[in-house]
């Protein structure tokens, strides 16, 4: 049985044109039709994005459960990573990631798939490589440290290499031999900082980048089958 997941840097809904406008968001998902969902750069109660609750938004518009990490806090605005599922979300933990420059963190749950309870790591590392290697270590811990089938997203704000080994992961982008993977700035991208990992479990299908104005970073989705149907 397929899942599709995705992950997409929103930059709270701020896209190219630098109108704030969380509805094309809202609307590319709906399009996409992810089974899980990453997200990064979510808004909730922030005047730069209307006030709007985005987190409880795109769950309620596309019918998904989700979890949201606020790795900021400033008064009532919060700022973080989100993850989204039309599966049961069954536990999750929330963990900050080491450094000193703006806090990073990700979200670690469960999620109950119909052929068995699967395990998702949504994550934001730092923009400094030496915060990206101490946040990478902590990440190894936390992939580590289960057994379940593991699928992990996020925005690592570099490109990887044998840094995806040493997570004990494999890079659905290289099993599934893509032309091009870069989503990053999404109207020129030359780089690939958007990544969907997963371990041995899974079989990868297809990866994909999506077209789109929406954000400063393309999303990114993958078609993995878990066991035989």
């Amino acid at each position: 049985m397929s899942i599709k997941i995705m992950t997409y840097n929103i930059r709270h809904g701020k896209g190219l044109d630098n109108r704030q406008q969380f509805l094309r968001i809202t609307d590319l998902v709906r399009n996409t039709r992810p089974d899980i969902l990453g997200i990064n750069e979510l808004d909730c109660y922030n005047p730069r994005s209307k006030l709007e609750n985005q987190p409880r938004l795109l769950a309620d518009t596309l019918g998904y459960e989700f979890v949201f990490h606020p790795i900021l806090k400033l008064g009532w605005a919060l700022y973080g990573n989100g993850l989204f599922s039309r599966w049961p979300i069954v536990d999750y933990k929330l963990h900050r990631l080491p450094g000193t420059k703006e806090p990073r963190g990700c979200i670690e749950a469960k999620i109950q798939h119909p052929q068995g309870l699967i395990r998702v790591i949504t994550l934001h590392l730092g923009l400094g490589q030496g915060e990206q290697e101490e946040q990478l270590t902590k990440v190894a811990l936390i992939v580590g440290k289960s057994v379940f089938p593991t699928l992990v997203t996020g925005d690592f704000n570099r490109t990887l290499g044998s840094e995806v080994g040493v997570l004990g992961l494999l890079d659905t982008y290289t099993i599934a031999e893509m032309d091009n993977g870069n989503t990053f700035p999404a109207n020129n991208p030359t780089l690939r900082i958007d990544y969907i990992l997963c371990t041995e479990h899974f079989q990868v299908e297809k990866v994909w980048v999506v077209e789109s104005q929406a954000s400063d970073h393309l999303p990114v989705v993958a078609l993995v089958g878990l066991g035989k149907d």
